[in-house]
């Protein structure tokens, strides 16, 4: 009986958002002074625009920190870029690909548009803390070396 007394109690605890976590963010390889960061936490997709919660930092350093309170335990995914030209959108080239550094949790993407599952993490009651590598997209004629 007493165990139902302590499930019942933790369920009122949780249902009222006192479980929810903390998800901090580090974003590294940032050009300072290069336009803000913007970072989103998606829950279902990779499309920052249609993600769950998102949120500017300003790029005053090569590794910028942001923080997403208040977070229900569950899958998320983080999406970044930096908004170089200041547009307020990740600017695309003709075939889709990014003109602007961007990046994953997880490093997905490195090798074509990346699947919510490949840039998917847990959160717990615990909270979390995901790295993420922004990535320059190739220029015309550039190479891997």
């Amino acid at each position: 009986m007493r165990e139902i007394g302590y499930a019942l109690l933790a369920f009122v605890i949780c249902g009222s958002g006192a479980c929810a976590a903390t998800v901090e963010v580090e974003i590294v390889n940032v050009t300072p002074g290069a336009g803000d960061v913007k970072v989103a936490l998606c829950d279902s997709e990779l499309e920052i625009e249609r993600c769950q919660r998102t949120t500017t930092a300003a790029s005053s350093a090569s590794a910028v920190d942001v923080t997403f309170p208040d977070v229900a335990p569950g899958r998320y995914a983080v999406a970044v870029y930096q908004d170089v030209d200041g547009t307020g959108s990740l600017r695309r080239g003709k075939l889709g690909i990014p003109l602007e550094p961007f990046g994953f949790s997880n490093g997905a993407g490195l090798s074509g548009r990346p699947k919510f599952e490949a840039a998917a993490f847990a959160v717990g009651a615990g909270g979390r803390r995901v790295n993420v590598s922004l990535r320059r997209p190739r220029r015309r004629g550039e190479s891997d070396q």
